[in-house]
């Protein structure tokens, strides 16, 4: 089949093709649109309670077959199975929050004015939401969008990554099997012009996209086109601060693991580790400790931490990347590359020392099995460094004193802000960036706000002519 009609999945495991895909044409594009306007319009009127209770179903289908999805998403990506398995843990329980906060986050408010004047503000369904999945957190970043959007009525088509594209139909089975109307949830397997044609087709009503700076602007400028909403979640720079007060074993342990998993292919992993002076040695020697037990090897052997990256070419990205801050001055500390894995998608879990270089690798996003380790003077010093930064995700500060995190916080210019924890997104809270990390949000209550449209109602029941 040719590639203007389909697609080959090639694993980074072995770096054989794991599955083949063909595009949507553009009568299948119609008839899906046909599809998800019918559905959009028959889940506005049907009860919130209902819309509820089907989102539950959908999540318990989708954990029905857990042993073959996380398998799929281990070929896929890469990720380690015994990490694989736990994605679903967390779609379920950012599901079951967004559901349990529906009916507060979308009830009627009313205010009484005087006499028989009453005003009173509504949330109506957005209509047909357009998600753009990326392969990372397949299923993780969908439901972002997905399980708030069909509880406030609205329909979903899904774009998934050509990487991950099981995901995306694995969420549309889920879908019809709990019992959607037809159409509710539709995956599309697109090639990029088509993609962007369906941002700016009028049916579309909101757009939520999860990727890079440039493309999120690609698809921010075509959104304009027919001026329909979008979110746009653009990956970050994520910085860490260790203050001299920290529990600098722990610290380290978690930082390492915030670095490596997943082979630091998050959003929110954390790339840049800025460490005060005083607790600088005591840090690197834990660091680098922790920093081993991130073994690379076979993803589905369960003693491996470290899987392959997504593909050949984004590994070869990430050498080039440390060779040119190498280059300028920065240390690499951690294995070399080696051979005898089955591609070059395999790459050891490494770190960068910096030690008051100006390297232009801290610009830049990673993405991958990479932390770069800075000394810094103090808070002032490290909060100059942290803000300067194109990326405004996330960023934690490592200390026993509440109080420093708390200040410290006050003037990082991020979307959430950790103390003592990073890389978890805990449903209760608004993820959101700042800066090139994108606008709009998700998640929380508030994240209602972007899959629904307030109506105003003014109301005056009775109406008497003036003398």
């Amino acid at each position: 089949m040719s590639a203007t009609s389909g697609f080959d999945v090639t694993s980074p495991v072995d770096g054989q093709v794991f599955a083949h895909r063909p595009y949507a044409t553009p009568p299948e594009i119609e008839t899906a649109l046909g599809h998800a306007v019918r559905a959009q319009r028959c889940l506005a009127d049907t009860a919130l309670e209902t819309r509820q209770e089907l989102c539950r179903k959908l999540v318990s289908c989708l954990r029905a077959g857990e042993p073959d999805l996380s398998a799929e998403i281990t070929w896929q990506m890469g990720r380690p199975l015994h990490f694989a398995t736990g994605e679903l843990d967390g779609v379920e329980e950012r599901a079951t929050y967004m559901i349990d906060v529906a009916a507060e986050a979308l009830a009627t408010r009313r205010a009484q004015r005087q006499g028989t004047l009453s005003a009173e503000l509504h949330f109506e369904a957005a209509g047909v939401v357009l998600a753009i999945v990326p392969w990372n957190y397949p299923f993780l970043t969908a439901v972002n969008s997905v399980v708030p959007a069909l509880v406030a009525g609205n329909a979903v088509i899904l774009k998934p990554s050509p990487q991950a594209p099981l995901s995306g139909e694995r969420l549309a089975t889920a879908a019809q099997a709990a019992g959607f109307p037809d159409g509710s949830v539709q995956a599309l397997h697109l090639k990029n012009g088509d993609t962007l044609r369906l941002v700016a087709e009028p049916r579309i009503s909101h757009v939520v996209f999860t990727g890079s700076v440039a493309v999120g602007r690609l698809i921010g400028a075509e959104a304009g086109r027919s001026l329909t909403a979008v979110t746009l979640e653009l990956g970050g720079n994520d910085a860490a601060y260790v203050r001299s007060d920290a529990d600098i074993a722990a610290t380290a342990e978690a930082l390492a693991e915030g670095a490596f998993f997943n082979s630091g292919q998050s959003c929110c992993a954390i790339e840049r580790i800025f460490v005060t002076r005083g607790a600088f040695a005591d840090f690197m020697d834990a660091f680098l400790s922790a920093q081993a037990a991130w073994r690379l090897g076979d993803p589905f052997d369960q003693d491996t931490r470290l899987g392959p990256m997504v593909s050949a070419e984004a590994a070869a990205g990430l050498r080039t990347l440390i060779e040119k801050a190498e280059a300028s001055g920065a240390t690499p500390l951690g294995p070399e590359p080696t051979d005898g894995f089955p591609t070059p998608a395999y790459v050891p879990a490494r770190s960068l020392l910096l030690n008051g270089e100006d390297n232009r690798i801290l610009d830049q996003e990673l993405f991958g099995p990479l932390a770069c380790i800075v000394p810094v003077d103090g808070d002032d010093d490290a909060l100059s460094r942290i803000n300067d930064s194109d990326y405004g995700l996330t960023a934690s500060v490592w200390t026993e004193d509440g109080n420093a995190a708390r200040h410290i916080g006050e003037r990082l210019e991020v979307g959430t802000v950790y103390q003592n924890c990073c890389d978890y997104l805990d449903p209760f809270l608004a993820w959101s960036g700042r800066k090139n990390s994108g606008i709009g949000l998700s998640l929380s209550a508030l994240g209602y706000q972007q899959l629904t449209r307030p109506k105003s109602y003014h109301l005056r029941t009775t109406l008497r002519r003036p003398r």
